[in-house]
């Protein structure tokens, strides 16, 4: 049997607020503690595990853009906050 994995109603409602705002605390540059790297925009993780960002600039443009967080290739471009939620991703 498969297990379906959503996200928390939670996550779901710190996602939208983070990315509708443009929270300067998610996309300010910061080092990330989980990585040692620095903050490249706000920083989304996949129910699959996987990480990615999306900038500041994108989000004041509305445009969904995810990049991988550590190849900076683009790994998702949606049409909505929806969409990006639909598709497994939350801000972290």
């Amino acid at each position: 049997m498969t297990e379906i994995k959503v996200w928390p109603k939670l996550a779901k409602i710190h996602t939208r607020d983070t990315l509708t705002r443009v929270d300067i605390d998610a996309f300010g540059i910061c080092i990330d503690g989980m990585n040692g790297v620095m903050n490249k925009g706000c920083l989304m993780k996949h129910i699959d595990g996987s990480r990615g960002y999306i900038t500041m600039l994108n989000a004041l443009l509305s445009t969904w853009v995810i990049h991988h967080l550590d190849s900076d290739e683009e790994t998702g471009n949606f049409k909505s906050i929806d969409e990006l939620l639909e598709a497994g991703w939350v801000a972290v």
